[in-house]
């Protein structure tokens, strides 16, 4: 899930009973060294040595200030309390793990998986793979490759990035994550709409590692808008190319002090409950699964793969810890190598793929740079489609809603109850165009811009757009 709310889920002690036992690393008997030998790596990609060490994947400078967006909708609004919200909010489904081994850095360059530096967010990467690849691959795609090289297992891409998460240094007083975020959205003139990709402006969120000092959340609501597809290009040069959705908002800041930090499952640990957690992958294993089962009881593996996502994305986590998550996910049945790709923000890296089942299952690729051990964004992809779906990704929807009822939010008609595993909902229905993205399609992002431990001190709006979680969150 998007870290969109700072309000904290509350009924999951059990996630919470797990934690609060989980001992220190030494203690556990079952904890792993790294062997010396790499038996997973088949020959073929054994003969791909790669001439040097793995290179370190960079980050561009930011500020340290950056903000990010609401989702439409939420309770908070520009310049005003409201509830924080995250961008691009939506459900997501996790999923289930089991212990791996661990790679030395000479199995991970015979693996060939050494990766160059970065770009600046937005703009060609300047960074590649070290791949023979014939043409850049496109976000969540693989790229097109001229010759029959093999493509690097899943379980040799996340057993490298493992090695390398396990040495990044710990030093700082904040946890800070710096991620844009963008959704699919139905736009334009009801009779002849598209979809268009909303791509939200950067948020920052600063966790502290003491209790005594605020962490912060920095976010804006402003966002800017392309064509989802080429479809909708098409439809939407057509249109005449009129002028895309967009927002310029404020920017907000929320702060609470010695309070949840990040996620596991649909509950929120504190800092001293996330660095508490168990490196040995059997032992984390089963802290995630149980997580994910307080989610949901049907598929188990699809949502501990998304307790995993949260772990890497967001979570003030050890490097130890870092590397058992792919370890895991190593391991994890269903889980695939979508071979080199790029991420919405045009940078290298390699996809990891798992497609859920069921109804409204997605498929979600994490695109990783193994050479450093980082998530660099997670991508939702749809899976099924109704028939007829129109190019542009987009149809004519409600005018009014039905019934003569009235709507209960701007634009929004609530329509009939439903209950979904045992739990009563309003279901909801937006008025206007309608988004039916072909089968395929980019759904949803999150592009992690940097993630890491600074002792920098996070540039804060204006006082009268600070806002304490406890006092002045809703919702």
């Amino acid at each position: 899930m998007s870290r969109y709310t700072l309000r904290r889920p509350a009924g999951h002690g059990d996630v919470m009973d797990v934690l609060a036992r989980a001992r220190p690393d030494r203690l556990d008997p079952d904890h792993e060294t790294v062997p010396q030998a790499a038996s997973f790596i088949s020959p073929a990609l054994a003969t791909e040595r790669a001439p040097a060490a793995a290179a370190a994947l960079t980050s561009p400078a930011i500020p340290d200030s950056l903000a990010g967006a609401a989702t439409p909708g939420s309770a908070a609004t520009p310049g005003g309390p409201g509830s924080p919200a995250r961008p691009a909010a939506r459900s997501r489904r996790r999923r289930y793990v089991v212990a791996g081994l661990a790679v030395t850095a000479a199995a991970a360059l015979a693996a060939g998986l050494t990766v160059a530096a970065g770009s600046h967010p937005g703009r060609p990467s300047a960074g590649h793979l070290d791949r023979p690849a014939a043409g850049r691959a496109k976000p969540g795609r693989p790229a097109a490759s001229a010759s029959a090289a093999p493509v690097p297992s899943a379980r040799a891409i996340l057993l490298t990035a493992a090695v390398n998460a396990a040495r990044v240094p710990v030093t700082g007083r904040y946890w800070r994550v710096v991620m844009r975020s963008g959704q699919a959205w139905a736009a334009g003139p009801n009779a002849h709409p598209y979809a268009v990709m909303r791509n939200w402006s950067p948020s920052a969120n600063w966790d502290s590692r003491s209790a005594t000092r605020p962490s912060w959340m920095v976010q804006s609501l402003s966002y800017t808008s392309r064509p989802a597809t080429a479809g909708a290009a098409a439809a939407w040069r057509a249109a005449g190319s009129p002028p895309l959705p967009r927002h310029r908002g404020h920017e907000q800041g929320w702060w609470q002090t010695g309070g949840a930090v990040g996620y596991l499952g649909n509950g929120s640990p504190t800092f001293a409950q996330f660095r508490a957690l168990p490196s040995a992958p059997k032992r984390l294993a089963a802290v995630v699964r149980r997580a994910a089962r307080a989610q949901s009881p049907h598929d188990v593996r699809e949502d501990m793969f998304g307790v995993y996502d949260q772990l890497l994305k967001w979570d003030p986590i050890n490097p130890q810890v870092r590397a058992a998550v792919f370890r895991d996910l190593a391991a994890l049945p269903g889980v695939r190598s979508v071979g080199p790709v790029t991420d919405p923000l045009g940078r290298s890296g390699y996809g990891i793929e798992l497609t859920g089942t069921g109804p409204g299952a997605q498929r979600e690729i994490l695109v990783i740079a193994p050479g450093t051990g980082r998530l660099l964004a997670d991508e939702y992809f749809t899976t099924t489609a109704p028939r007829n779906v129109p190019a542009s990704g987009a149809r004519p929807g409600l005018t009014s809603c039905p019934g003569g009822k009235k709507p209960v939010r701007q634009n929004i008609c609530g329509t009939r109850m439903i209950t979904r595993h045992g739990k009563k909902y309003v279901e909801m229905i937006a008025l206007g165009p309608q988004l039916v993205l072909p089968r395929g399609s980019l759904e949803s992002y999150d592009a992690v811009i940097q993630a890491g431990w600074t002792s920098a001190k996070p540039r804060l709006p204006a006082p009268s757009r600070r806002f304490s979680v406890v006092t002045d969150g809703k919702g």
